[in-house]
């Protein structure tokens, strides 16, 4: 499954070419909206809107963005390095 969000590409086009019968589908099915939020150990689980409050402004989703481009910037560096053992050989 794939979720296509505001910003994707196929969004616009998607939305355009929901099936006729969509709205009256969504409507039957209403539910309160789901939040996620990340564990510590990388999983998400469902929190409520106080929680996902919580977690935006209290810090905690400012700590696993700051974990995660670190990741990403080890990830750039070791990838340089393989690159740079490969040339060299």
């Amino acid at each position: 499954m794939q979720l296509i969000l505001p910003g994707h590409p196929q969004y616009q086009s998607t939305l355009d070419n929901a099936p006729l019968y969509w709205w009256q589908q969504k409507q039957k099915y209403v539910c309160d909206p789901i939040h996620l939020i990340e564990t510590p150990d990388g999983l998400r689980r469902e929190a409520s809107s106080k929680e996902l409050l919580d977690y935006v402004f209290g810090g905690e989703l400012e700590e696993h963005i700051l974990i995660e481009e670190k990741r990403l910037e080890d990830e750039r560096l070791f990838a340089e390095i393989l690159e740079a053992m490969r040339q060299s050989a």
